[in-house]
């Protein structure tokens, strides 16, 4: 599984790895990830994750939203 290359203007977020294997990208560098692993992404900040496993789980806290509540609109650019 990849998540392409992609960055938040307004949301920032933080990555509580729970499953799995890969490497995620947080500006221009690459980092190995692997279960209990946590990672903070600033608003702006390019990322992208990329599995190594069939299954990987984390959990996403975004603050705000990269949702809009009331427009549905998604907070989602790519470089």
């Amino acid at each position: 599984q990849k998540l392409p290359p992609h960055f938040h203007e307004k949301t920032s977020s933080v990555f509580y790895m729970i499953r799995g294997r890969g490497k995620i990208l947080l500006g221009k560098k690459w980092h190995a990830y692997g279960a209990g692993d946590v990672f903070h992404v600033p608003r702006r900040r390019v990322h992208a994750i990329h599995s190594h496993t069939q299954k990987t789980l984390f959990l996403a806290h975004e603050t705000p939203p990269i949702e809009h509540p009331k427009t549905g609109k998604v907070d989602m650019r790519y470089p």
